[in-house]
């Protein structure tokens, strides 16, 4: 399976309603045949104009992660903060295609970009919090606490991996001055 994030799409999954730069994703398979087709386009359940849907996008063990980074409302429609972000998790089932959103990641990072500390705003319960490179490594971690020094890391894009006590995971990216 490749996934290739279309930013700019206005259209939603059906090729109907039009918002501006909302964002898109095409899931693309290879036939029997060993020729390439789209089977899936995947569009945010809460699109909106701007969001950039499909921004970076990330495949693992049968996931399909997306960014929206313009995204400025919680997984509700409420809270607003411009541009905070969002990562969607879709599950990929050999049979049905793309089965679950899971919606938009219910915590907050900010300031994003950072100087020396992140902070972290949720509904939910956070048990940890797990800081990766773009390569995968990890390069910080903590028991939950609301904030975490990131004063030591280079400036760059790096993943926080917030892992809630009801066991869930979820990821947000942030740029470190």
């Amino acid at each position: 399976m490749v996934a290739v994030g279309a930013k700019s799409e206005c259209k939603n999954a059906t090729g109907t309603d039009s918002l501006s730069y909302a964002g898109a994703v095409y899931l693309f398979e290879k036939n029997k045949l060993n020729e390439w087709t789209q089977t899936e386009k995947i569009v945010a359940s809460d699109r909106n104009s701007s969001d950039h849907f499909g921004e970076h996008v990330m495949i693992d063990s049968g996931n399909v992660m997306v960014a929206s980074k313009n995204n400025s409302y919680n997984s509700q429609g409420a809270d607003y903060i411009h541009h905070a972000g969002a990562v969607y998790f879709f599950e990929f089932s050999e049979h049905t295609g793309i089965n679950s959103d899971f919606g938009s990641v219910d915590f907050i990072i900010y300031p994003n970009p950072v100087k020396s500390s992140i902070y972290i705003k949720s509904e939910k319960e956070i048990e940890s919090l797990h800081l990766y490179s773009l390569l995968g490594e990890l390069v910080g971690q903590n028991q939950f606490k609301n904030s975490i020094d990131v004063s030591e890391l280079s400036g760059g894009l790096y993943w926080a991996q917030v892992h809630f006590k009801s066991g869930k995971i979820a990821f947000k990216k942030f740029i470190k001055k």
